[in-house]
């Protein structure tokens, strides 16, 4: 037995477009826990810190500007009519 006979008896020779996305089905895979435990984990620990080490802005009252009102057109050309 040769090295190719070797070869061709152990090798996956479905073809790649079968499987995946790239067939229209995702393939589900199943996350290992301890990954998806440290991930969020990770997350929520540094959630916490950004939460905890950036400063509290006070509420500052806005001031308020001019009030505005809506008018007509033709309203806004009478006024600009009496502008000029």
């Amino acid at each position: 037995m040769g090295l190719e006979d070797v070869y061709q008896n152990n090798i996956n020779k479905s073809p790649i477009i079968q499987t995946g996305i790239s067939s229209g089905m995702p393939v589900s895979r199943e996350r290992d826990p301890k990954l998806v435990k440290l991930e969020n984990d990770v997350t929520q620990q540094m959630a916490e810190l950004l939460y905890n080490e950036l400063p509290k802005e006070e509420v500052k009252q806005v001031d308020k500007g001019p009030e505005v009102r809506p008018i007509s057109f033709e309203d806004a050309l009478k006024e600009l009519r009496d502008m000029g």
